[in-house]
This record gives structure tokens, C-alpha cells and sequence, in this order.
């Protein structure tokens, strides 16, 4: 039996009315420093629901993931729901979803389970509504009915031509098993290797940003300043989803291994399975303050486990699929990796996933090989992954594009440090040729074709990770005047590798990062980027204070210390030729319709319509839309009627918001006079009368009519001569079909040949027949 009313209103209605119905206020992105709460903001506040889980009975906190449009069905969402129970654990568990908080608790939509052990997931249906709110209610046997705070995320539905906005959060390199290296007392021990000390950190942090959670939490910092960057999500920003950018599991970091109380070592395959299941869950523990409340994607690092050098990869794998998994090949309509290494998702798309923003993530060190690169010809993303990225390229159109990935393929030759020269690790923003003309060829470079494709198609931004800093980089122009970028995303760790900084390798493609007015900004922080029709905005904002960075002294959490705008150029016009060619034969069926490409050679949405100026020239369709794809248009004629000659005609696309709003495309059109063709089954026969000796000979000529023929007016008859010579026999009306020959040579073989004349008096190929000498032989 499921909550009364009332009882319902206890567990969920404080949370839901609390924040009343007023519009949710986001954050303040003008004012750096003064933010405002966001809709997320009462389940920091209100303390009747465990938070952010009831760990008496979960592993973890709910998570949404897999946030997509119904294939089925375009005009709703799907999304899945994973719940992590604690092993014992048997539960009846009942989900309710709503697309308006106030309705809730009227339980229109509920799915009931009984009898849930280990794992639950749950396919959660939302209308074309901005959010969908749920709440998780739960029991153990015949117990009361209990729950978890009610929820809610947004739907991928925001529409940029009217006004919408996509919103969305990178967190780079948390690095919280750095942590493993704080020596903490016995008690401690377990909560630091589970994460669970990240979820206690966020309680303390609950009401105050500024708490002191006490020792010795306060001294794992990066799990401390992890819990700062969450609270601060939770509290002022709204985002669509969160894009984590690698290095947060450390199962890549076999140097923390022992220090965590892990294997190390020698391992067998049970350490190596205890290793992955241990770190993936605690993983999801870590962002247990964010997973049921926005949709969590992955773009894998070097210390995740699934490098292809790593002898956990396999184990890595299983225990991400069981307690993280990322979308799939099937999942979006870009496709992607069976095991979710890489993938595709668009947001803000319409029913043809055409528009909105799509997010291209890449995995950069699963399929280089079994041996760590060495070289920075070394990284590659695989023949696989290569593929399936340039056709998801080539293939978009939409409003905004951004690829994200842990690190470049590439980077400058040396190691983490710049000290060791034997290893290339991925750094630094080289993304073009020029970028690596001094260390060898970059036809070898894989980053480089990238980066070519990138421009091509349009991408606008390579959005990373793994350098530990915040930095823009502008790449180039690509197609369409649209700027392409590099987006370096800091990282909320709680010190900036200054060492790293005054590097040769690093000042050179960074520059300074010491001076008064920094080229770059190190931790903490994360990245936002917010996306509209017209511009795109990427900010840094400081989510955790610290003074070993370069942080300036005067700034508060919450303040964006940089914000650098995308624009997003007018469309334009584009066709793939600016004029036709077409011939056709008098009276003849029209040619075969010639296919005109039309596309956005600009930004934003280009709407444009179709039109011939001459009656004899048929577009379809007349109207269509291009974000940046090319749009075929059928362009056929109505050529019966015309006589020879030549004709121009024209063909105009227009659109109001473009820059060239007209467009003209010319048309030259020659109307020859139709072929003749000969006539068909020519033949002759001889025909012999008379005594033997006194014979006489003819020759009968016979054909039928070429029906493919036009105004013919008669046939022209040939015979030759004894040298060969061509001479008119005679000419036929063209409703006549044989001739004679008379006065025949019996011992002569005889050519002849036939061709219609039209009424121009044109003359055609003709046909050819040749008779043999009599059989009876004679004069």
C-alpha cells in the first residue's frame, strides 16, 4: 500500500511547496560572485530527507542518465533511473514522475516494484515539458513507507530559436584519489576509500560554503574541494547536464594503490575485479550530491583504468557498465561505442535531431595500444573511433558542436613535468599543423586531422581536460566564419601545479601564469558553458578558494574570474554551383531533374524558400531549413512545348535573416532539333519473272517506321554502284514502307541504304541493306 496523501505531503511536500511556484532564478552570470539560488537549492536546505541518500539502505544517490528524445515516439522523453541498494537489502519500491512539481503528490504516474534487490533501473517517460520531476518512495517488508527527497532535471527540449538556452557544466581532473596520500585515523580509514568523507564534507557544507567540517576532513582537500564545486552546482547553477573530462576514478593511478589500503603490486584477477568494483562505486558515491538531479557523461582520462595499457581495463569496464554506464551505440542517433567509450548526444535537437547543441565525446587512451605512447605520433583514437568521428561530423547539422576529450592527440614531447623526454603525456593546447611543425611531420599527427576535419565541418570548440588549468585558445576560422576554439577547463583540486607552470613546454603554449594578471587561471573551479541562438559563453567560475593557485585574493566562491563569447555568425546563403547546363532534344520527354545542394554557409538557423522565374522550371521542395547540412533541391523542366533554341532562365533562393538574402542561380537551356533515327528492320528481296533464259530481276525494299522518329516527312532512298558509289534511288512519303528496285543484274550484289527526312528537310542516319547475286545466275 502505497503513502496516504497526507503522508505523502510529509515526506515530499515541504520539498516541492518549499520553493514555492515562482520561475526558478539561475545564476547570475553578469554579477561574478552574487549568485542566486538555483531550483536545486532546497534540497540543500531541507533536512527531512536523507541527503544526498539514505545510506542506511543505498550504495549511492539515484542516478538519471541516458536523458533522450522516445524513438517511438518524438514528442516525449525517455530517461533512465538507477537505484544501488546495499547488499541485504529487499525493498518494494515505487517511483513517481510528474512534469509539474504541484502534481506531484497526485501520483498520476507511479511504477511499482516489489521485492528489489541489488540493482533497479527505471525508464521514466516526460512529456515536451522544460523539466520532469520524481521522487523514489521506499519500504522493507511490511515497514513503513519512506522516501527520498523529490527530484527533478531538466528535459533536452530548450529551444535556441525561441529564445532557449543550453546549459552545461565541465568538471576536469578532480583528482580526489590524490586524497589517498592524507594519513587519516582508523576510524576514518573506510570512509576515505568508499568516498563516503566527499557525501560527509557536502552535509557540513550544507547550509554554510564556509564550514569547517572538522579533522581530519577538512584535510583531504580534494575530495574537500570536490564537495565545494557540488554544493556550489547545487546551490547556484541549473545545469542541463555535467560533462566530467577523466582522471576521477584513479583506477590509472596504481601509485595510490597502497596508500589507499588497496592491492598492489603482484595482482591476481579477484584484486584486480576488488580494485575496479571498489573505485567505480565509490566513483558513484562521490557524485551522489549531482547524479539524480542532471544527467553525468564521461569523457575517459589516463587515470580511469581504461587505457589500453592498463591491466584493469577489462575489470575497469565491467564495474563502470555495472555502476556508471555511459550511452551506447543505440542510445542516440549519433551512435558510439558498444561499452560507451565514445558517444554522441545532442540537446535542445527537434523530432529529425536536427538543431540544439551536440556534445562529441571522445576516449583518447583506450585504443592506442598496449604500451603507454611514447612519441606524439602515438596517440590515436583508433581506426574506429576515427571513423565514427568524422562521420558524425560530416553529418550534423546543428546549432553549436564541441568535441570533448581528456587530452589532445598530440601535445608537446615530454612528460607530465617537461623532465622526462621518453613519454609524451598529452599536453598543452596543440591543435594544428603549425603547432607541430617542429617536432616532425604533422600529416603523422592525429590531433592535426582532427582539427582539419573540425574546421571543415564546423565544430566550435575542443573542450578538455587533464593540463589542471583554465585557458581559451582560440584555433581559427573554420566554414562559415565560425571561430573554432580550445577550452582547457581547470580542475577543482585545491593546489595548482606551479612547478608544471614555469616549464618551457608550458609558458611557451600557456604562457605565465604568475604574474598579476595571469595568462591562465588554475584551480578550483569548473567550466560553464551556456549556449544560445546568438553567442556562446564560456566562463570559469571559482567554486573553491585556495591560496596555493593563482587565485586573486579579492575573489569569492562563486565568482567567474574569465568569460570569453563565441559568436554565432548570421546564416548565409550557400549552393553547391552557381549556374546549370542542361540540353534537351526537341519534343523529347524533359530531362532528368538536376539536384541543386542548398546549405547554411554561416551560423544559426538559415530558413529559405525556392523559386524558378520561368513557368518551365519545377523546384521541390520550395522551402527548407539548414543549420549547416546540405539540403537537396529537385530541379526539373518543361521542355515539351519549347522549340529549338536557347533559353535562360533562373532559379532564386531567398531568406530574410541572411546576409545574402538573394540568391540567384542561372539556367542555360539548349533545345536542339530531335535525333532521327533509321528505320527499323530494313531488308531487301529480289524478285525474278519470266523464261529461264529471258528472266527478269528486282529487288523489293521493305521497313518498318522508328517509332522514336518526329515530323518526319519522307524517306530517302540510296542504292551504290558498281564503284561504290552512293546515288538517290528515289524518295517515299513516310506513310509508306517499301520501294522497288527494277531492272535488277541477276549476277550483282546490291547495298542500299534508307533515312528519314524531317520536315527540315534533315536528314538522318540511315539504315543498310545488301541483296546477293541471283542464285539462277544468267545476264
Amino acid at each position: 500500500m502505497g503513502l496516504k496523501r497526507r503522508d505523502f505531503i510529509k515526506w515530499g511536500g515541504v520539498s516541492l511547496l518549499g520553493v514555492g511556484l515562482q520561475t526558478p532564478q539561475l545564476f547570475s552570470h553578469d554579477r561574478p560572485g552574487q549568485s542566486v539560488p538555483s531550483s536545486l537549492y532546497d534540497q540543500l536546505l531541507n533536512e527531512e530527507f536523507p541527503f544526498p541518500y539514505d545510506d542506511q539502505v543505498f550504495l549511492a544517490a539515484e542516478r538519471i542518465y541516458n536523458v533522450r528524445r522516445s524513438a517511438e515516439n518524438p514528442s516525449t522523453f525517455k530517461t533512465d533511473l538507477n537505484l544501488l541498494l546495499k547488499q541485504g537489502k529487499r525493498l518494494d519500491v515505487k517511483v513517481y514522475t510528474s512534469d509539474r512539481k504541484e502534481n506531484l503528490s497526485q501520483a498520476g504516474d507511479v511504477q511499482s516494484f516489489t521485492g528489489v534487490e541489488g540493482s533497479l533501473d527505471v525508464l521514466l517517460t516526460g512529456s515536451d515539458s522544460p523539466r520532469l520531476y520524481y521522487q523514489v518512495q521506499y519500504r522493507e517488508g511490511q515497514g513503513g513507507w519512506k522516501a527520498l527527497s523529490p527530484k527533478s532535471f531538466r528535459l533536452p527540449n530548450a529551444d535556441l530559436q525561441k529564445g532557449g538556452q543550453v546549459r552545461a557544466l565541465f568538471i576536469a581532473d578532480d583528482h580526489n584519489f590524490d586524497d589517498g596520500d592524507c594519513a587519516v585515523p582508523e576510524a576514518y580509514k573506510t570512509t576515505k576509500i568508499t568516498g563516503d568523507y566527499v557525501n560527509d564534507i557536502l552535509k557540513a557544507l550544507r547550509t554554510n560554503p564556509h564550514a569547517d567540517p572538522g579533522f581530519p576532513l577538512n584535510k583531504l582537500m580534494s575530495g574537500f574541494y570536490l564537495a565545494k564545486a557540488i554544493r556550489h552546482i547545487l546551490n547556484y547553477e541549473d545545469p542541463d547536464f555535467v560533462v566530467l573530462l577523466g582522471d576521477t576514478t584513479g583506477i590509472g593511478s596504481s601509485y595510490r594503490w597502497k596508500a589507499w589500503g588497496l592491492p598492489d603490486g603482484n595482482l591476481t584477477e579477484a584484486d584486480r575485479d576488488y580494485i575496479a568494483r571498489t573505485l567505480w562505486l565509490r566513483m558513484r558515491k562521490v557524485y551522489s550530491g549531482l547524479t539524480p538531479n542532471m544527467p553525468v557523461y564521461i569523457a575517459m582520462g589516463n587515470h580511469d583504468g581504461e587505457e589500453g595499457w592498463n591491466s584493469l581495463r577489462s575489470r575497469s569496464k565491467e564495474w563502470r557498465n555495472e555502476y556508471f554506464p555511459l550511452p551506447v551505440q543505440t542510445t542516440y542517433p549519433e551512435g558510439g561505442h558498444p561499452d560507451g567509450n565514445f558517444y554522441a548526444f545532442s540537446w535542445g535537437s527537434d523530432q529529425n535531431n536536427e538543431g540544439g547543441v551536440q556534445f562529441i565525446v571522445l576516449d583518447v587512451t583506450a585504443f592506442c595500444g598496449e604500451v603507454e605512447p611514447k612519441t606524439i605520433f602515438d596517440w590515436t583514437l583508433g581506426q574506429e573511433q576515427l571513423s565514427w568521428l568524422e562521420g558524425v561530423m560530416s553529418k550534423s547539422d546543428k546549432d553549436w558542436n564541441f568535441a570533448c576529450f581528456h587530452h589532445v592527440l598530440g601535445g608537446w614531447p615530454a612528460g607530465p613535468g617537461e623532465t622526462d623526454s621518453q613519454i609524451a603525456y598529452g599536453r598543452g593546447p596543440l591543435f594544428t599543423a603549425a603547432d607541430y611543425q617542429k617536432y616532425g611531420d604533422p600529416n603523422r599527427i592525429e590531433q592535426v586531422k582532427i582539427t582539419e576535419w573540425a574546421n571543415k565541418y564546423g565544430l566550435r570548440g575542443f573542450v578538455y581536460g587533464h593540463d589542471h588549468i583554465f585557458k581559451v585558445k582560440k584555433i581559427g576560422p573554420g566554414v562559415g566564419q565560425k571561430d573554432l576554439f580550445g577550452v582547457c577547463c581547470g580542475s577543482t583540486k585545491n593546489i595548482g601545479e606551479k612547478g608544471w607552470w614555469q616549464g618551457n613546454f608550458w609558458t611557451q603554449y600557456y604562457g605565465n601564469g604568475l604574474k598579476s594578471n595571469p595568462d591562465f587561471w588554475g584551480p578550483s573551479g569548473i567550466t560553464r558553458l551556456t549556449l544560445k541562438n546568438e553567442e556562446a559563453r564560456i566562463d570559469y567560475v571559482l567554486t573553491g578558494y585556495t591560496t596555493q593557485s593563482n587565485l586573486p585574493w579579492t575573489a569569492n566562491d562563486g565568482a567567474t574570474l574569465s568569460s570569453t563569447i563565441f559568436a554565432n555568425p548570421l546564416p548565409s546563403i550557400q549552393v553547391d554551383k552557381s549556374s546549370f547546363v542542361v540540353q534537351v532534344q526537341e519534343g523529347r520527354s524533359s530531362p532528368a531533374p538536376q539536384i541543386l545542394k542548398i546549405r547554411n554557409g554561416g551560423g544559426r538557423l538559415l530558413n529559405y524558400q525556392v523559386r524558378p522565374k520561368q513557368d518551365w522550371i519545377k523546384v521541390s521542395p520550395d522551402r527548407g531549413r539548414s543549420w549547416s547540412a546540405w539540403k537537396d533541391v529537385a530541379v526539373s523542366f518543361s521542355t515539351r512545348h519549347l522549340r529549338t533554341g536557347n533559353y535562360e532562365g533562373s532559379i532564386i533562393i531567398e531568406s530574410a535573416e541572411a546576409t545574402n538574402n538573394l540568391l540567384e542561380v542561372r539556367l542555360q537551356l539548349e533545345v536542339r532539333d530531335p535525333q532521327i533515327y533509321p528505320p527499323l528492320d530494313f531488308t531487301g528481296v529480289r524478285k525474278e519473272w519470266g523464261l529461264l533464259a529471258g528472266r527478269n530481276s528486282s529487288i523489293l525494299l521493305t521497313w518498318r517506321v522508328n517509332r522514336l522518329n518526329l515530323n518526319i516527312q519522307k524517306y530517302r532512298i540510296y542504292w551504290y554502284d558498281e564503284l561504290g558509289r552512293r546515288q538517290v534511288l528515289t524518295e517515299v512519303k513516310a506513310s509508306v514502307s517499301n520501294c522497288t528496285f527494277k531492272n535488277a543484274k541477276k549476277d550483282v550484289a546490291y547495298r542500299f541504304a534508307i533515312a528519314a527526312v524531317d520536315v527540315k528537310n534533315r536528314e538522318g542516319e540511315a539504315a543498310y541493306t545488301t541483296v546477293g547475286k541471283s542464285l539462277l545466275g544468267g545476264v
